[in-house]
């Protein structure tokens, strides 16, 4: 799946990436890649 087709802004997708991160990190789990 292309995340560039629902973040076609660079910052949107580092913003949804380090939520991913941040969550996965507190969550102790690993952030699976689509």
């Amino acid at each position: 799946k292309d995340a560039a087709w629902y973040y076609p802004h660079p910052e949107e997708k580092a913003k949804q990436i380090q939520s991913r991160v941040a969550f996965s990190y507190v969550h102790g789990i690993d952030v699976v890649e689509e």
